[in-house]
C-alpha cells in the first residue's frame, strides 16, 4: 500500500514538473526570424485590375482613388482583381496569392488581394499577407457575411453599379475590421501548406516559420492531457492490484488485560522485487511540403 502511494506520488510530481516546464518554455522561448516586410507608404502597389471590363473610365478612376486612400489609411497594399474567367477554388486561391506577390514585389509584405469572380460559379476570395494575415485571416467568415450584403449573386448579369458598390463596401470593411482588431496574446493564423505563422507578439506583427506562441500553448495543453491520461491509467492499475484496503488492526482480536505476548518476531510471507528497464531514446525529423501558391498567405472565400 505504501509503495503504491509512493509510485502514484512520483507520477503526479512528474506530471506537475512537465506542466510547469512546458509553460516556462512557452513563455520565455524567443520569437525568431520575422519575415514580414512592413508597408513603406508606397501606394503604387495598391490597384484595381478590372480584367472583366466591367467599369467605365470614370468608375475605374473613382475606385482606384478609394483603394489608394484605403491603402494609405491602413498602411498596407490593397489590390482588387475582377475576373470573369472560371477557375476552381484551389486555382483561385493560388492565383490570388501569387498575383499579390507579383504586384507587391516581395513576399510577406503587408496587404491583401480581393479576388472578385464574375464567372457562373463565382468564388470570391480574400488573400492576406503580412500583418493582414492576423488582422483579417481569422475573421474571414464574419468579413464575408458583411461583404455579401452588397455583392450581386452570380445568377444575375453583372451590373457595374452593383459591383461599384461592392468594391467601395469592401474598402469600408477593410477599415472597419482593422479598427476593431484586438490583439490576443496567443492568437495566430497559419499557412498550412508552407508552415508559415502569423501572430502579434509583444505589440509587433510577425510572419515566420518559427512556431507561434499560441501553437506552443496548444502543444502544452496536449502534453498535459496525455500526462493526465497516463497518470490516471497507472493509478487505476495500481489501485486494482493493491485494492487499497485499510490495514487490519490486530488489537481488536485481543482481550485487553488477559493476553500477554512474551515473544515478538517479524515473519515475511511475500517478497516483492521491483525491476526498471533502462531504455535509450531516439528522435526523427520531418519536413513540410509547399503548396501551389506563394508562402505566407492565409485567407478565406465564399461562393456567390
Amino acid at each position: 500500500m505504501k509503495k503504491a502511494l509512493i509510485i502514484i506520488l512520483e507520477y503526479l510530481l512528474a506530471l506537475i514538473f512537465i506542466f510547469f516546464l512546458s509553460t516556462l518554455i512557452v513563455m520565455i522561448r524567443p520569437v525568431k526570424g520575422n519575415l514580414r516586410v512592413p508597408f513603406e507608404s508606397d501606394k503604387n502597389f495598391s490597384e484595381l485590375y478590372d480584367k472583366a471590363d466591367l467599369f467605365d473610365n470614370a468608375q475605374e478612376k473613382q475606385l482606384r482613388k478609394r483603394i489608394k486612400s484605403c491603402s494609405e489609411e491602413l498602411e498596407m497594399n490593397i489590390i482588387v482583381y475582377i475576373n470573369s474567367t472560371y477557375r476552381d477554388d484551389d486555382a483561385v486561391e493560388d492565383f490570388a496569392a501569387n498575383y499579390y506577390d507579383q504586384c507587391a514585389g516581395e513576399e510577406y509584405t503587408d496587404g491583401v488581394l480581393m479576388y472578385i469572380d464574375l464567372s457562373s460559379n463565382a468564388y470570391d476570395y480574400l488573400s492576406c499577407s503580412g500583418k493582414a494575415g492576423i488582422i483579417y485571416g481569422g475573421r474571414t467568415e464574419d468579413f464575408f457575411d458583411d461583404y455579401a450584403l452588397h455583392r450581386q449573386p452570380s445568377s444575375y448579369t453583372p451590373d457595374p453599379e452593383r459591383f461599384f458598390e461592392t468594391v467601395t463596401n469592401f474598402c469600408d470593411l477593410m477599415v472597419k475590421y482593422n479598427d476593431n482588431y484586438i490583439q490576443a496574446d496567443f492568437a495566430y493564423e497559419k499557412d498550412e501548406e508552407n508552415g508559415i505563422y502569423f501572430f502579434n507578439y509583444d505589440g509587433k506583427f510577425y510572419v515566420t516559420d518559427y512556431t507561434a506562441p499560441g501553437s506552443r500553448r496548444i502543444r502544452l495543453v496536449c502534453i498535459f492531457i496525455i500526462g493526465l491520461v497516463i497518470y490516471t491509467i497507472v493509478y487505476l492499475c495500481i489501485r486494482k492490484k493493491y485494492k487499497f484496503k485499510d490495514k487490519t488492526n490486530p488489537s481488536i482480536y485481543v482481550a485487553k488485560g488477559k493476553t500477554n505476548f512474551r515473544e515478538r518476531s517479524d515473519t515475511f510471507i511475500r517478497v516483492y522485487t521491483t525491476k526498471t528497464k533502462i531504455e535509450t531514446s531516439s528522435s526523427g525529423g520531418g519536413g513540410h511540403h509547399g503548396g501551389g501558391h506563394s508562402g505566407g498567405h492565409v485567407g478565406g472565400g465564399r461562393h456567390f
